[in-house]
């Protein structure tokens, strides 16, 4: 009986230690093994697939930095107060006064601040708001206050609010 078990662990210890390793490389050898055998046999140039995901990198970067990934922090501050003011004017809301301002740095991110207060219809602020995302790339609103205008007639709300715009800080 003790033979018997002490045989069935001997077994087991190979089993574990020695067999399944190395199936699990064999696996993984296998996998890469049809991986480049079907590369090589593919009609796809290779050309063709590196300008494929050029173009999807540039995509991401666009979404990521907007149209001012190459801009320096003095232009920035002018290009997103430029962006802001004309998407206000497209989507008829009343930009009352921005504040740009450098804020934190985060690994290795700064952080640019712009105070905006704007007026102007529910939609209409909604719409700008998701525009100029659209432009500038990430921005994330950091503060968002929302009260009723002052022209009832209008019934347009005053809101203050602080985006917060993340770029690559070079040393």
């Amino acid at each position: 009986m003790i033979l018997s078990l002490l045989m069935l662990v001997v077994f087991a210890a190979l089993t574990v230690y020695g067999v399944v390793p190395k199936y699990k490389a064999w696996v993984k050898s296998n996998h890469s093994y049809e991986l480049l055998s079907n590369a090589a046999g593919s009609t796809v140039d290779l050309n063709e697939q590196i300008n494929k995901m050029d173009s999807e990198l540039k995509e991401l970067q666009h979404k990521l930095n907007g149209d001012s990934a190459s801009l320096p922090f003095k232009q920035f501050e002018s290009h997103v107060i430029g962006q802001l003011q004309e998407v206000a004017w497209q989507h008829n809301v009343q930009l009352a006064s921005i504040t740009p301002r450098r804020g934190d740095r985060v690994d290795m991110f700064r952080e640019m601040l712009f105070e905006v207060d704007i007026s102007g219809d529910y939609f209409d602020i909604h719409r700008l708001l998701k525009e100029f995302r659209n432009k500038l790339g990430f921005v994330v609103v950091k503060q968002f206050d929302l009260k009723p205008g002052n022209d009832s007639a209008k019934k347009w709300l005053d809101v203050s609010l602080t985006l917060a715009s993340y770029r690559v800080e070079k040393n």
